[in-house]
């Protein structure tokens, strides 16, 4: 009886929890890594944090950052705002540089309010 017990509520639990990482696993992620004094969504970062789709990431005048995606690098220069969006980067303000692998299908767009 007790058995039982146990392995209804286990199955419930599982029930809940593993569609719900399943879920989390289709989210796009990219790698950051910050030289100087980055902050990602307004906290400072240490040396890198994983980054997910609207995640804003902003650099000091002294400090540069690198985003590290499937197929793409973008570097972010100093006292620059991207915002992280998966399959695109929105440049708010600043300067960015993107680098695309040939084997990559699709190219990393980037857009912003002063971009044409």
């Amino acid at each position: 009886m007790m058995r039982t017990l146990y392995v209804k509520i286990l199955s419930c639990l599982m029930l809940v929890i593993f569609p719900g990482a399943l879920s989390a696993a289709d989210q796009p992620s990219a790698m950051l890594y910050s030289h100087g004094n980055a902050m990602l969504n307004g906290a400072s970062i240490a040396r890198s944090s994983a980054i997910f789709s609207g995640d804003l990431v902003q650099t000091t005048k002294d400090s540069v950052a690198n985003i590290n995606a499937t197929g793409s690098t973008v570097l972010v220069f100093d006292d620059s705002l991207v915002q992280y969006e998966g399959s695109k980067v929105k440049l708010e303000h600043g300067g960015i540089s993107v680098s695309t692998s040939e084997l990559r299908c699709h190219r990393l767009p980037v857009f912003g309010p002063n971009l044409k």
